[in-house]
């Protein structure tokens, strides 16, 4: 039903923005001699449509947020959809000679999307707390932001988009094109919004590649690619047309990556579309192809999508999600922001999943600094289990519950609505570390109440943990059996995964030998602190670690942003995975907005979307 409604959200946009501009227009139209018009003519026709125009407008505004009650103003507009509709299909048929085959679907569909708007908003449904008050990003020094920007690049891309329709209709029209064709508008639409993120991706991709980083995953829309626990796998994803963004996870092989090339990924996502948005300006104006008139509008749209996402997303702006456009994340490289350093330490921790370094070989102090710059966040939390992984991997049993005391204070202090993997460090480290079996139990009910994958490393250790510490032997065998199988079959390659099969010898030596106190671990700790390697960013299974976020464009919305993403200096807007407090964290992160920087065409209207989704 969230994505239903979502889809309508999308609708009642469409049908505000034209009437908006009608409006506009009715003001600016001239006034000829030949034809006067007098001004209270003007003024009414204006005030029309914008009454005609409220309820759209209203009925957009207060779909934004998931909400547990009826909606009237989406049931009024959809009302409006049938009558729309209904008085299309009965002009076509009193005036037959003035019918068009694609003229009488038009209010075929109108009615269609009025039932179905009046059906959804008239149900009431049960919308978790936490998903109605959605918790906004607080600013954060140093960033290089300025919520004015983010406002000026929203406002940006309507004008241009408008601007872009308005410039097509002109074009096609003088050279004596059809306008309308056999594809439905919204098709062509929605393919021109798809191949600009698809391309915007690639240009990340690209260059990453060539500065020998690792993808890890590449989406766009409805198509992703993850490669978890070393295999790839695909998966499509109906609700991605309604979010048409995209993003890259790459990571860096080299810890001391030079800043330069994250600077050249980073920029190579809007100069990409700025380059396929020229060449497809030159086929639209220089070139023809069989079915020329049909097609024209799939190539125009591609290249004004391209231009302004392009250039929209070199502005330097937060978004609502707290993830950041390619644009900011320039200017932070080259300013030197405090928020590079996270974005290094998060792009080290990653760099476990495709390399030898282990938790023990990071840079404990540049993870504590990038903590702090999110006490009351989920990242600052994240940060705070990639230290207790550290401590742990250092044979530090005592800093390892300070870490852990410490991300657990941000949950308990701050309305985060934390994913089922994240989790499994809380269910392991309160039974390893503090060997609480109450607090274990808490945070285990807490994660089977989450919708999650259930079958890897981190589940089965997670359970082995709490069994053990209750006294179920038995059954914490049968569990252990099934945490050592996964860890066998990860990649040898990766600190993360060896991470993983430490952990299981750790809990395979408490269950032969049960302990008061936590088992150091016996490998020689090398620690390179003076080595000046971004802090590895700690690797969640499920979800392989970002790397640089890269978001895409939208025609309405915030587009490629570079969230501040816990994987490599890579386009991409990957979630952050919290590691067990002896665990790597690369697995299933709740995407975050920041963690998954996607190219998100449409995310001005599209943010309600967003949202609905979230859950």
């Amino acid at each position: 039903m969230r994505v239903l409604k979502s889809i309508m959200l999308w609708f009642f946009a469409m049908q505000a923005i034209p009437l908006l501009l009608m409006a506009v227009f009715s003001l600016l139209k001239p006034r000829h001699a030949t034809h006067a018009i007098s001004l209270e003519s003007q003024i009414f026709t204006c005030a029309g449509f914008l009454v005609f125009s409220l309820p759209f407008v209203m009925a957009w505004w207060t779909t934004r947020k998931p909400s547990a009650n009826r909606n009237a103003w989406a049931i009024l507009a959809s009302l409006i959809f049938i009558a729309e509709g209904i008085l299309i299909l009965w002009f076509m048929h009193k005036f037959p000679a003035l019918s068009h085959g694609a003229s009488a679907r038009d209010g075929l569909y109108f009615a269609v999307i009025g039932v179905a708007g009046v059906v959804l908003f008239s149900l009431r449904e049960s919308v978790p707390a936490s998903e109605v008050a959605a918790v906004k990003r607080t600013p954060i020094a140093g960033d290089r932001t300025h919520p004015l920007v983010y406002r000026a690049f929203t406002a940006l891309s309507v004008v241009l988009q408008i601007a872009c329709m308005v410039l097509c209709g002109h074009w096609a029209r003088s050279h004596g094109l059809l306008y309308s064709g056999r594809i439905p508008w919204l098709v062509l639409f929605t393919v021109a919004v798809l191949a600009t993120a698809v391309l915007h991706e690639c240009g990340h991709a690209l260059i990453a590649w060539g500065f020998h980083m690792k993808l890890l995953g590449f989406n766009a829309g409805p198509v992703q690619w993850q490669k978890r626990e070393g295999r790839w796998k695909f998966k499509f994803v109906p609700a991605g047309f309604i979010n048409l963004g995209g993003s890259v996870r790459v990571v860096p092989t080299d810890a001391r990556q030079p800043r330069v090339h994250d600077l050249w990924m980073i920029a190579a996502g809007p100069l990409s579309n700025i380059f396929f948005g020229s060449v497809a300006l030159y086929l639209l104006l220089c070139a023809h192809w069989p079915y020329y008139e049909q097609t024209w509008r799939l190539i125009a749209y591609t290249a004004s999508f391209c231009y302004i996402a392009g250039i929209t997303n070199l502005l330097p702006f937060m978004t609502e999600d707290g993830s950041y456009s390619d644009g900011a994340r320039i200017l932070q490289i080259l300013t030197n922001s405090p928020l590079e350093d996270y974005h290094r330490t998060m792009n080290s921790l990653a760099s476990t999943l495709v390399t030898e370094r282990r938790y023990r070989d990071l840079d404990i102090d540049a993870i504590q600094r990038a903590a702090s710059q999110f006490p009351e966040e989920q990242r600052g939390l994240f940060l705070q289990l990639c230290a207790s992984n550290y401590y742990l991997d250092t044979g530090r049993i005592r800093e390892a519950r300070s870490a852990l005391d410490t991300a657990e204070a941000i949950y308990n202090n701050n309305s985060i609505d934390l994913p089922g993997p994240l989790h499994t460090p809380f269910v392991i480290g309160h039974a390893y570390l503090n060997h609480n079996a109450a607090a274990a139990r808490t945070w285990w009910e807490r994660m089977e109440a989450k919708k999650f994958e259930r079958n890897n490393v981190d589940y089965w250790l997670a359970q082995t943990a709490l069994f053990w510490i209750e006294g179920r032997q038995k059954e914490a065998e049968e569990s252990w059996r099934k945490a050592d199988a996964a860890a066998q079959k990860l990649p040898q390659i990766g600190g993360a995964y060896e991470f993983d099969r430490m952990r299981c010898a750790l809990l395979r030596t408490e269950l032969d030998h049960p302990s008061t106190e936590p088992v150091v671990p016996v490998a020689p700790v090398f620690r390179v602190a003076s080595t000046p390697v971004a802090p590895a960013a700690p690797v969640f299974r499920e979800a392989p670690t970002p790397a640089v976020p890269v978001a895409p464009f939208t025609p309405f919305a915030p587009v490629f942003r570079v969230a501040p993403t816990p994987a490599a200096s890579v386009a991409r807007d990957v979630p952050f995975a919290p590691v067990a407090p002896f665990a790597p964290v690369a697995a299933v992160l709740p995407a975050t907005a920041e963690d998954n920087a996607r190219f998100d065409p449409l995310q001005f209207l599209r943010a309600a979307a967003i949202e609905n989704l979230r859950s």
